[in-house]
């Protein structure tokens, strides 16, 4: 099994010579790239982090760092399977918004172990320390009662600042990795407990 963590850097310098390469614009039609701040997450979306990132005004500019970061996923991908005959399972974690190619790449460890690893991890490790914080609320509080949205949003109030929309999301991600069943009645949605849990 392979397990690679990728990350890209273009600098002005390469990707002004490629843009000249092969669009045939000068520096001064492009302009100049500047450093601006950016939050950007770690691979577990459990903390943010202000970053600073070179970014482009010019089209082409943007373009071509996109596509020179897809492009070099797929080549080093490429380069992983001309290796050998025998089949190897590749995990791939990297900071390129890209669609999957071939199927096993993964823009988070989070997502990795959420498809792969979920017979043999246990679901409450692969819930955030907000999501483990609801979950034990939920075990205290409502133990295999029904509950709503609402309901652990306005009780929870005073322990965390979530809105419903928020809470809504946490409790789906739960539910998600089979620790909540829920059931509707009419337009009402209740969550419970799956038992054993």
């Amino acid at each position: 099994m392979i397990w690679e963590v990728n990350g890209y850097y273009y600098g002005d310098k390469a990707v002004k010579q490629n843009i000249k390469d092969k669009f045939g614009l000068d520096t001064d039609q492009i302009g100049e790239s500047k450093f601006r701040y950016s939050l950007i997450s770690d691979f577990m979306f459990e903390q943010e982090y202000k970053t600073q990132n070179l970014v482009w005004n010019h089209p082409v500019a943007k373009m071509e760092v996109e596509h020179s970061q897809v492009a070099d996923m797929i080549q080093t991908e490429g380069r992983f399977l001309r290796e050998d005959q025998v089949h190897k399972t590749i995990y791939r974690t990297h900071n390129v918004k890209m669609k999957p190619y071939p199927t096993r790449i993964y823009q988070t460890s989070k997502v990795m172990f959420e498809q792969e690893f979920n017979d043999q991890v246990d679901a409450v490790d692969l819930l955030t320390k907000t999501e483990q914080k609801i979950l034990n609320w939920i075990k205290v509080n409502r133990n295999q009662s029904e509950f709503t949205v609402k309901e652990v949003s306005e009780q929870m109030d005073s322990e965390m600042d979530s809105d419903q929309d928020n809470m809504r999301k946490y409790l789906k991600r739960i539910e998600h990795f089979g620790l909540l069943k829920h059931s509707k009645q009419g337009r009402k949605i209740f969550y419970q407990l799956r038992s054993g849990i």
